[in-house]
């Protein structure tokens, strides 16, 4: 195993191991603050609300992110990232609803450095022919965090019916901050890398008009709906899906713990993109990207099932209106699965094309990629508190048709450039 492969094998299990602890956080997190409210009614957070505030302040700190990594290195803007997703889960047990906000800015600002720092990481380890292996290698490593804090949970939440006891609550929240806490420590150990070719811009300045330039790009522009698809699907799958399956008690008693449980079906899928792509790579069909238009057709027809089997008001709170047809958990968590195997497929395939778009300013063009994705993710928080599901359901339909049109435009071009520029 070359130095490369074992770098990107480091980044992945610190990404497994922060990751662990966030992503069981980010699914229970609403339910969790329901459950806190009706204990201590001062206490008064959405959890839509919290998120939205998280992938605002995400979206505007990604401009100034590749300046702060030219400055500093990635390896240090990752340890500094992710120690700031340690914020929200402390804020939590203190029930203050105001820090509690400001923490959710925290974590968005760290959560900028964080994620544009390793995707630039893991293209300073790549080449052209590795950079897809790479990226699905480390994704594969990244989503398996969704198992192990996300059964943590579901074996806590045994006894749990329609509310989250205090020492429960407290109970999860010191074991996923101090997960948390282990992972964001791990980066200090990972190598500092120069790719060849690659470096970042040698100042703050020429790193912030080179992502400035990439934003006003043609690329760009098209891929717009295309990014804003992908921000839109992690929203509905990272908070909106989990909870509206938990509020929907015609399920019956229980029925919090299928949030868990459909959060470790969501990891599996996510694994197991990352391991398909691994195995046949970039599949093309006449230069289109099959695994990007598989990844849509397969979100739409689940969006559809959703549709039919959770009530339209489910993702407000606990809901006893009853849905089209009666609500199956088997295929609720088969949604679960289809939908994390989509969301894998989509985003490999982000970071194999941007990487090779700009190979020489990946964190620039990254940065770009995250600030229109989380827009997208933010925006859908905020109104998820106020649309019903059926309505959240066909943007998302609406945008994954544009979004897959828009995508193969700009890769089916750009395969066509490589021969000329070999030239």
């Amino acid at each position: 195993m070359n130095r490369q492969t074992v770098n990107i094998c480091a980044i992945g299990f610190c990404s497994f191991t922060l990751f662990s602890g966030y992503f069981a956080l980010a699914d229970i997190q609403k339910t969790l603050l329901v459950s806190a409210h009706d204990d201590n009614t001062n206490f008064n957070v959405d959890g839509y609300t919290l998120a939205g505030v998280t992938y605002s302040s995400f979206a505007i700190s990604l401009f100034l992110v590749p300046s702060i990594i030219s400055l500093i290195g990635p390896r240090l803007t990752m340890f500094i990232g992710a120690a700031c997703y340690v914020a929200p889960p402390i804020t939590i047990l203190l029930e203050n609803s105001w820090l509690l906000y400001i923490a959710g800015s925290l974590n968005g600002i760290g959560a900028a450095l964080m994620v544009t720092a390793t995707s630039t990481y893991i293209v300073l380890n790549s080449t052209e022919e590795t950079l897809a292996r790479n990226s699905a290698l480390w994704w594969f490593l990244y989503q398996c965090g969704q198992f192990p804090g996300n059964l943590f949970t579901y074996l806590t939440f045994k006894n749990v019916t329609l509310k989250i006891d205090e020492t429960t609550r407290h109970h999860v929240l010191f074991v996923l901050t101090g997960i948390m806490a282990t992972g964001a420590l791990m980066h200090l150990f990972l190598r500092e890398v120069h790719g060849e070719g690659k470096e970042p811009p040698a100042t703050p300045w020429q790193a912030l008009r080179k992502t400035w330039d990439i934003a006003l790009s043609r690329n760009t522009a098209i891929l717009f709906a295309a990014f804003g698809y992908c921000g839109l699907h992690m929203s509905f799958i990272m908070g909106i899906y989990g909870s509206s399956i938990g509020f929907t008690l015609q399920i019956g008693e229980g029925v919090k713990r299928l949030v868990p449980l459909s959060a470790i079906l969501i990891g599996c899928g996510e694994v197991s993109g990352g391991v398909l792509v691994q195995i046949f790579g970039n599949v093309k069909i006449r230069r289109i990207n099959v695994f990007f238009v598989v990844a849509v057709i397969l979100n739409c027809f689940f969006y559809l099932m959703v549709f039919l089997s959770l009530p339209g008001n489910a993702n407000f709170g606990n809901s006893n209106q009853k849905s089209i047809i009666e609500p199956r958990i088997w295929l609720l968590l088969l949604a679960s699965y289809s939908f994390g195997l989509g969301d894998s497929f989509l985003n490999i395939q982000f970071y194999s094309l941007i990487g090779s778009l700009h190979p020489t300013d990946s964190a620039s063009g990254f940065s770009i990629f995250k600030i229109v994705r989380t827009a997208f993710t933010a925006a859908s928080f905020y109104y998820g508190r106020y649309l019903p599901l059926p309505t959240l359901l066909l943007v998302l339909a609406i945008f994954g048709a544009l979004g897959m049109i828009a995508f193969n435009v700009v890769s089916v071009i750009h395969e066509r450039k490589k021969p000329a520029d070999k030239h």
